[in-house]
């Protein structure tokens, strides 16, 4: 789990996909990931994105994680 909590805070787009993957799942590997990333991360703020399939959620995550995240490309 910590290599993914790395890749994450290096801010590598595939580990916030298995990320994303492992905390809706939930359990206990979703709390560790979450201890491991969210200190380290700052302020960070969690978001849940719902809505019907289509509806556009992804499209809005790459648009907020676009403008939030300082290693984002433009």
């Amino acid at each position: 789990m910590s290599k993914l909590a790395d890749e994450l805070l290096s801010g590598a787009d595939r580990a916030l996909s298995r990320g994303l993957t492992v905390i809706e799942a939930g359990g206990e590997a979703a709390e560790a990931l979450l201890e491991l990333v969210y200190s380290p991360a700052g302020c960070a703020l969690i978001v849940g994105i719902t809505g019907t399939p289509g509806s556009g959620k992804s499209t809005l995550e790459r648009a907020i994680r676009r403008e939030l995240s300082p290693h984002a490309a433009s």
